[in-house]
């Protein structure tokens, strides 16, 4: 129902928001990723520049493998060029379909806007560590687990790649450092 009021309205909140919840619930399955997708393509149709379809639709493309998400990311951050999480969006939309050179720019972009954003500087050490930038990538994983936006959980994904830096650095109290 939802998406046929969108059809005909696309600003429609209660409708926008019926998607943005079924967006939420398509994590599961490419079939729901797919009509996630479709959904805001319809939007597209008639919107064509709908941050919020355009978020979506590239994400859902880029978490089944399709590389026309990292186009719907490149067009929102044209859009909506001064929002930190928009570029990091992009960032990690780039970064899923192997793109670690345009996941790099965007997440650079993303944290001049927003330096200590742990998310971020997480993903731009993962996307540096495909491109072989070794030191830069750990600084960035070093440099994410000190930041306040942490609250203090623990990356068990991040601590592995600091373990294996420091152990083929030689450096055996590293990770202990950054633990306690």
């Amino acid at each position: 129902a939802a998406e046929a009021v969108l059809a005909t309205d696309p600003e429609d909140p209660l409708a926008r928001f019926v998607l943005v919840v079924k967006m939420m619930s398509a994590r599961q399955n490419a079939a729901d990723r797919r009509a996630v997708a479709a959904a805001c393509t319809r939007i597209l149709d008639r919107a064509p520049d709908d941050l919020l379809a355009l978020k979506h639709r590239g994400l859902n493309l880029a978490e089944i493998g399709d590389e026309s998400g990292a186009e719907d990311m490149k067009r929102a951050c044209q859009l909506d060029p001064e929002d930190s999480g928009t570029w990091q969006l992009g960032g990690y939309v780039n970064l899923r379909l192997g793109r670690y050179r345009d996941a790099e720019e965007c997440l650079d972009r993303s944290l001049a806007l927003e330096p200590d954003v742990e998310e971020a500087v997480k993903q731009r050490g993962f996307a540096r560590l495909q491109l072989g930038k070794a030191a830069e990538a750990r600084a960035d994983f070093e440099r994410s687990w000190v930041l306040p936006t942490r609250a203090g959980s623990v990356d068990q994904e991040v601590l592995g790649v600091l373990v294996k830096f420091a152990e083929r650095d030689g450096d055996t109290k590293a990770p202990v450092r950054l633990v306690t």
